[in-house]
């Protein structure tokens, strides 16, 4: 059974954000990641294939998202920092998030950084990369983002994908209602 997903809250992702090791340049590099897969609402093969020419400060360009789909999607000030503060220290690379040695992160690499950083932290939601994109997507349907710009940013072909995705993450506006309901 597939399990419904579980957008962080924004203290929550902060939090995974704050645990990664300051003091060693891999943990500048996997606060850079977690916030682009947060706010960029990029998935995890979208943002290791990402190459240094594709991040343009205020926006990234995806190459190969799914369906090898292209799409450009914005860059938030604060993640534009903290990417900022990783080409710095960045090695010599082909790929704009890589390891210490200039190699292609693997993803089994982000899926144990996100269980050790759930650990760390003591969040009980499930923490992994593409709930980052849930949290994401979650925060901006709750800020009243129109669909349009939600779904452009997530890369999905249509709004109705969008709808459907957003649906199941932010239920609250039909919690609200219910609860509001007199007898």
């Amino acid at each position: 059974m597939k399990r419904p997903p579980e957008p962080l809250e924004r203290e929550e992702a902060l939090a995974l954000i704050e645990a990664c090791e300051t003091g060693r340049t891999t943990g500048v590099r996997n606060k850079a990641i977690i916030a682009v897969l947060w706010r960029s609402h990029l998935r995890i093969g979208e943002a290791l294939a990402l190459r240094p020419i594709d991040y343009q400060g205020d926006r990234i360009r995806v190459l190969h998202g799914k369906g090898d789909r292209a799409r450009v999607v914005g860059v938030d000030v604060e993640t534009q920092r903290l990417v900022n503060e990783w080409l710095e220290v960045r090695p010599a690379s082909d790929y704009l998030f890589c390891t210490q040695k200039g190699n292609k992160i693997d993803t089994s690499y982000i899926r144990h950084l996100f269980k050790n950083l759930q650990a760390k932290t003591g969040i009980q939601k499930r923490c992994h990369a593409h709930g980052m994109r849930h949290t994401g997507a979650s925060e901006l349907a709750n800020e009243r983002v129109p669909l349009i710009h939600i779904s452009a940013q997530l890369g999905h072909l249509n709004t109705a994908t969008t709808d459907a995705y957003i649906r199941h993450l932010c239920p609250n506006d039909v919690i609200r209602i219910i609860r509001k309901r007199e007898w």
